[in-house]
């Protein structure tokens, strides 16, 4: 294993251990003792056990939200703590994945929206707090919560946590852009970022072929929208031209989210040779 490899798979198992650590903070004060002794065993024991650690991860979290009662009544709580043998990775019982994409679009959603507001702590130390606080929301949030959907996948283990890294990696290049380091038009920023962004989620889910075209939705939308708005003053995400504009800000990620998940959900077909 490389060096970058043996990197990648330290910060994939620092974000596993935060995620059942936030699992354990969500769950009931009457439950937590036991779910964060429970989870800690089947975490540490996942691989000599064949057990899929983004799938404990995954069911931790659908337990501490969803199931409330005593340990012993949840089935996902009995899916924690069944012998090895009877245990098998199954799908989420709750849309994991979406969730942690629409959140991420939300995140963007609140920085516009943050952003009309901005122009009330104009002249005081607070704005450049608030201001990063903006670019956080419109870039590192959203980066997170796809990255750990990532992590979530059923993909193998090394494509999950090379494309975690990947699109963190993306996060921290849109704070950039946002924040001025990086000097790229909003528009062909948000488009490269976006289709980026969607081609490594259709790798890690194993797409192949033609449907990764589709990771170029994102940008050709984004130079569409560029070429109409061209004659007017356009300043992208910092802009307070109002609610519609706001949401055209944010059309080349919502393209990215369904791109990626009509991709990922087209049947794969394979040509089958005759036996013999």
């Amino acid at each position: 294993m490389s060096r970058i490899e043996r990197g990648v798979a330290i910060v994939a198992e620092n974000v596993e251990e935060a995620l059942l650590q936030l699992a354990v903070v969500l769950s009931t004060a009457a439950h937590r003792d036991h779910r964060r002794e429970q989870w800690a065993a089947d975490l540490r024991d996942a691989d000599e056990l064949g057990m899929a650690r983004s799938a404990l991860v995954a069911g931790a979290l659908s337990t501490a939200i969803l199931h409330r009662r005593s340990p012993r009544q949840t089935i996902t709580e009995n899916l924690m703590t069944t012998s090895a043998p009877a245990i098998r990775p199954s799908p989420h019982t709750i849309p994991t994945v979406p969730l942690l994409v629409v959140t991420a679009l939300l995140s963007m959603l609140a920085s516009s929206f943050a952003l009309v507001l901005l122009g009330s702590f104009i002249g005081t130390p607070a704005r450049h707090v608030a201001a990063g606080g903006i670019v956080a929301l419109a870039s590192l949030v959203p980066a997170v919560c796809v990255a750990t959907g990532a992590l979530l996948s059923r993909a193998p283990r090394r494509a999950r946590r090379l494309g975690a890294v990947a699109l963190l990696a993306l996060g921290v290049t849109w704070a950039l852009i946002l924040q001025g380091p990086l000097r790229i038009d909003y528009w062909l920023g948000a488009g490269l970022v976006a289709s980026a962004a969607t081609l490594v989620w259709l790798l890690v889910q194993g797409v192949r072929g033609p449907r990764l075209g589709a990771a170029v939705v994102p940008l050709a939308l984004s130079t569409l929208i560029l070429l109409l708005l061209s004659s007017v003053v356009i300043s992208g995400i910092w802009s307070t031209i109002g609610l519609s504009f706001i949401l055209v800000n944010l059309l080349p990620f919502i393209a990215a989210a369904l791109a990626g998940a009509v991709a990922t959900r087209a049947p794969m077909t394979r040509t089958l040779r005759p036996a013999g």
